[in-house]
């Protein structure tokens, strides 16, 4: 089942956010500053003091996965207000079967119904995740930029 974030998804939605940084081989030396951020961004959505939404798939009562969009204003020749997806994070055993997809989809729908005109989102670029970066294609996304990193260990 997908459907927004409460209050008592927070402690799970936390553990997902170091989860991620940890499958992409990321050290974080604040892990309670990470956790304290998401805690903030998902409450503050659910209080409807931050503009955006936050995301949760559910199986068996069980949180698989989450999605969590801010909603802010760009400065460009026109003033467009647009969505931007803040983290996103399944289950590995839960993966490829549209779980993700879906989640993403709920958010553009409440981004579209605040009269958004436009969805930001990323993915890393490594193995396998190339399935995603299709789906993303396949749902109307195109590249706008690259980002680039250098591993400074190999030095």
């Amino acid at each position: 089942m997908i459907r927004h974030a409460v209050e008592n998804d927070i402690p799970e939605i936390c553990r997902f956010g170091i989860n991620e940084v940890q499958e992409v081989g990321g050290e974080m030396l604040g892990w309670g500053a990470h956790c304290e951020s998401i805690a903030k961004n998902v409450l503050g959505c659910i209080e409807g003091r931050v503009p955006g939404v936050a995301i949760v798939c559910e199986i068996d009562e069980k949180i698989i996965g989450m999605f969590i969009a801010q909603f802010l204003s760009q400065v460009t020749d026109e003033r467009k207000w647009s969505a931007r997806e803040v983290t996103w994070y399944v289950l590995p055993e839960y993966r490829g079967n549209g779980l993700g997809q879906s989640m993403r989809e709920k958010a553009i729908k409440c981004a579209a119904r605040k009269g958004l005109q436009q969805f930001w989102l990323s993915v890393m670029l490594r193995p396998g995740h190339e399935r995603a970066v299709e789906k993303m294609q396949e749902g109307g996304f195109y590249p706008v930029s690259i980002q680039m990193m250098k591993n400074l260990s190999e030095e």
